[in-house]
């Protein structure tokens, strides 16, 4: 047995299911010609390496744990047969850019490029005993890849129940199909600590319903609510063991504590600025071993603090999650026929990424809050609001750390509605982009009042796909110039692009062009005369401002159908050709209790310093030198006669040359200026008493 095994004691007692992986990289022919005709053909280079519980072990050894390591030989006793896997892999150069053409030198740095699938293998493996060792432990670890662990009653069931004997916790990793076999109802019957760690794309995969890459707030009321079903396999882990850690890629995890609880305590560690899956869409590849990366990080910060309780948990996880960023940001490197993985030791930056927000439960309506940070009480939260906004307008972004927020394009938002909203749709659009065989259009509602930036939100999900985008004021349209909207549309489809059009006040005039719109939308078809055309592909905005919501639109079509007025049917027609929404609240509050305004009003100011006013804020610290006073009025007056638009305007109307180096009261338009915008005296009385709300 090749353990890390020293003295009567180990830290670690691994069990588990041993695989080997197969990475294959391709390199293209080089061309030419005068070479031997084999020279001409493309080329590959292969590498095999221990995976499965193997890799674990290594992971385990490598963060300076000593690790007595068993499990099965083979998938059957006797059969000498185990897994095996392929991937192919690519090599990227020093800044992590693929190289199409590497050299060929046996020393290569390599990420995954696809995972190519399993085959039974024969040859055995070296190294593995099928024999618990009779050292002592302080961690048991077992590493469940549904391959044959979870039937060898003979490998764990001794180790289990010398684990309970002696109070020694249990980390569960375990994968699909989940809560099955008897190693599942051995440990659901222990008396050990237990702690099960899953990942979201398993718990799915068992009929969860876990929504993906909304917001962690969504994430938490998911968890919470699949916890407490009557039926759910995650009700069923959660009522069986103390704790269970799920992971969201390399995002976040969810620590649950249960153990057949009424209601389970919920911590959150996260990234607040991404969503699940973001980091690998950014990077090129992925790497295998990423849950045995995590579940590594995991037993090191449980033996390094001696306890299983949920504080330490929590930490864990997030001690756990920057390894792993660190880990899933890394490559493979080879030399030879030698290949190292990177190291699951995460840094301080990685660190700094995470957030964590301890015993969180969703309010009596089943929403999750997640304020700036948690408080205990909503005044405490009201007044946390409006100092983090100050943070932000004098620091920049930054300021956002510790609260889920989202950036698209130039566009940041922290509004929980706002965040869900523009990555369904951001989703959508991805979706519709890669399905070729969709030949009619997708339409999307936009709502919001006046000036709130439908446009310029619109406009940066936009850019991040590289799609040509149209606006149409339909204010200044008749139902004759459509055609011609449509043609255009078309001709662009015509050139192989997907068009983007932005249907601006579709609203206006009493919704007299929505029944233009609903053979396009419906049918991909519109009308010229007596001539009927298909549009082509194409992805329609429309953009009101008559309701500023969806929920408030829907209710207006259903009150108008009903009482037979002209347009009702047209539009709950117009509302069922819909494939979503997005409901943008401007900087004004939206009700009485939206305190996340200021949040909204900040980051707008913000930007808009940045862009209108650049030369006040500090090139090194990037601090904005602006008067408090300024600051606080901007974010507490009552409310911008035109939205956002009214915020750039006082900006603009501003003494501020291109070489003014700070914001100061003296710098603000005149009083009769300002009331084009804002109740003048309001917004003065704010600015000039400094520190006032």
């Amino acid at each position: 047995m090749t353990s890390e095994v020293g003295g009567n004691c180990v830290d670690i007692l691994l069990l588990g299911d041993p695989a080997r992986d197969y990475l294959i990289l391709k390199v293209p022919a080089r061309g030419g010609s005068g070479h031997e005709d084999w020279r001409t053909y493309s080329r590959w280079e292969m590498w095999s390496s221990p995976g499965g519980v193997m890799m674990t072990r290594d992971m385990l050894s490598g963060l300076g744990l000593k690790v007595a390591l068993a499990g099965p030989a083979s998938i059957a006793s006797g059969d000498g047969k185990h897994i095996a896997s392929l991937a192919e892999v690519i090599c990227i150069d020093e800044g992590g850019s693929t190289l199409e053409r590497p050299e060929l030198n046996g020393s290569y740095r390599l990420r995954i490029k696809s995972f190519d699938g399993y085959r039974e293998e024969s040859s055995g493996f070296a190294g593995i005993d099928e024999v618990v060792p009779a050292t002592d432990f302080r961690l048991l670890v077992l590493n469940d890849a549904g391959i044959a662990l979870r039937d060898r009653k003979d490998i764990w069931d001794p180790a289990l129940k010398r684990a309970a004997d002696n109070g020694v916790p249990v980390i569960y990793k375990s994968h699909m199909p989940l809560a099955e076999g008897a190693l599942w109802e051995e440990i659901a019957s222990s008396k050990a600590p237990t702690v099960a760690i899953l990942q979201a794309l398993d718990l799915r995969g068992a009929g969860v319903r876990l929504t993906r890459g909304l917001s962690w707030q969504q994430v938490v009321e998911d968890v919470w609510a699949a916890s407490k079903t009557p039926g759910s396999v995650l009700k069923a882990i959660v009522s069986s063991c103390n704790h269970v850690v799920v992971t969201f890629d390399t995002e976040a995890a969810v620590v649950i504590t249960g153990s057949n609880a009424a209601e389970p305590r919920i911590d959150l560690v996260f990234d607040p600025s991404r969503a699940e899956g973001d980091t690998e869409g950014e990077l090129p590849g992925d790497m295998i071993g990423k849950m045995s990366a995590f579940a590594s990080g995991i037993a090191k910060a449980v033996l390094d603090e001696g306890s299983t309780d949920p504080e330490t948990l929590a930490k864990a996880a997030h001690e756990a999650l920057a390894g792993l960023r660190a880990f899933a940001e890394g490559h493979m490197t080879t030399s030879g026929q030698a290949l190292t993985y990177p190291s699951i030791e995460p840094t301080n930056e990685h660190r700094d990424l995470y957030q964590l927000v301890s015993d969180l439960s969703p309010k009596p309506n089943g929403k999750v809050r997640i304020p700036y940070p948690r408080q205990h009480s909503e005044e405490a939260e009201v007044a946390a609001a409006r100092n983090l906004a100050q943070e932000v307008v004098l620091c920049g972004r930054f300021a956002l750390k510790d609260i889920p927020w989202a950036e698209f394009g130039d566009l940041v938002t922290v509004d929980r509605s706002e965040i869900e909203s523009y990555r369904a749709i951001d989703r959508l659009l991805r979706g519709y982009r890669a399905d070729a065989n969709r030949s009619k259009p997708i339409s999307i509602l936009v709502l919001g009042p006046p000036g709130a930036g439908k446009s310029f939100g619109i406009k940066q999900i936009v850019k991040r796909h590289n799609l040509p985008f149209h606006s149409y004021n339909l204010s200044e349209a008749g139902s004759e110039d459509l055609p011609g909207f449509f043609h255009e549309l078309r001709d662009i489809n015509l050139t192989g692009n997907t068009p983007v059009a932005f249907f601006d006040e579709f609203d206006s005039g009493g919704y007299g062009l929505v029944a233009s719109f609903l053979a396009p939308m419906q049918d991909g078809e519109f009308r010229d005369g007596p001539r009927v055309h298909p549009t082509g592909r194409g992805i329609y905005i429309f953009a009101g401002s008559v309701t500023h919501c969806a929920r408030d639109f829907i209710k207006a079509a259903e009150k108008d159908k009903a009482a037979e007025s002209g347009h009702g049917k047209k539009l709950t027609d117009f509302a069922s050709r819909l494939s979503g929404y997005i409901d943008i609240r401007g900087p004004d509050p939206a009700a009485k209790n939206d305190h996340a305004h200021v949040l909204r009003r900040a980051i707008l100011l913000r930007s808009m310093i940045e862009s209108r006013a650049p030369s006040i804020i500090d090139r090194d610290t990037k601090r904005a030198s602006i008067a408090l006073g300024i600051v606080n009025a901007f974010l507490n007056v009552g409310r911008f006669n035109h939205g956002a638009r009214s915020m750039e305007q006082i900006i603009k109307m501003s003494v501020l040359g291109p070489e003014s180096v700070r914001f100061t009261v003296s710098d603000l338009p005149e009083r009769d200026q300002l009331a084009l915008h804002v109740d003048p005296g309001e917004f003065e009385g704010i600015a000039f008493g400094v520190g006032r709300r």
